[in-house]
């Protein structure tokens, strides 16, 4: 089984089977004191002669590019799988930081045909079938994420901001919210549940995140909103 070699800041880790390596503010791969950041946000291991990545925070997507094409795949919270590639670049974002490791094979491996990773790996969740005023509340919640990405503390609307646009009474906008929030943690998002009376300010940004990072909305969602009263 080929060796998997780690890349973090120039600082070179070879892991061999059954080796394991976390990573995080307080993993055995320390990425930075950063509070925003998981005590542990990844992980990894062996399993069944792969090497696998697993999320282990819980609401930082890790997203894992190919270093030779425009392949990537996210890993939601909670998800894992087989590395797809032989050079996996690891992305993840926490408090307006963006830190990246390289973890890649020693030796160029033999897939089988079908893809290598697995639907749980896969589970970007860009597809999650939402309805459309779902899907609406959700991009309205991230519009000033999406308009200026790089602003990762840009104020998020508040649910009565979010009411008065859409012309909703409180109570329905609270438990539109809720339902997205139950049904991304039926999917194995953590984090985001809670009452229905109100979203806490930590989970709605949880939310906003998620969003963006999986490509649960994009731009393109915004011009199904309605304006601004």
């Amino acid at each position: 089984m080929a060796e998997l070699l780690i890349d973090y800041c120039g600082e070179l880790q070879r892991l061999t089977p059954p080796a394991r390596l976390t990573f995080g503010r307080a993993g055995a791969l320390l990425i930075d004191d950063n509070p925003f950041l998981s005590r542990i946000t990844g992980e990894l291991y062996e399993k069944s002669d792969l090497w696998w990545i697993a999320n282990r925070g819980s609401s930082i997507g890790l997203e894992v590019h190919d270093a030779l094409t425009m392949s990537h795949v996210v890993l939601a919270p909670g998800a894992s799988g087989p590395l797809p590639f032989d050079t996996n670049v690891i992305r993840f974002a926490a408090g307006g930081t963006t830190y990246e490791l390289v973890a890649r094979f020693d030796q160029p491996r033999e897939w089988a045909s079908e893809s290598p990773v697995s639907a749980t790996a896969n589970a970007t969740l860009a597809h999650l079938p939402l309805t459309p005023s779902q899907r609406q509340l959700v991009a309205a919640l991230a519009e000033p994420r999406l308009r200026n990405p790089t602003d990762r503390q840009a104020p998020i609307p508040t649910n009565r901001q979010l009411a008065q646009r859409f012309d909703w009474e409180l109570t329905k906008l609270n438990r539109k919210l809720d339902s997205i929030c139950a049904k991304l943690d039926r999917h194995g998002v953590k984090g985001l549940r809670g009452g229905i009376d109100s979203l806490a300010t930590d989970r709605r940004r949880r939310l906003v995140d998620f969003a963006l990072t999986t490509g649960l909305v994009s731009l393109a969602d915004l011009a199904e909103l309605p304006t601004d009263p």
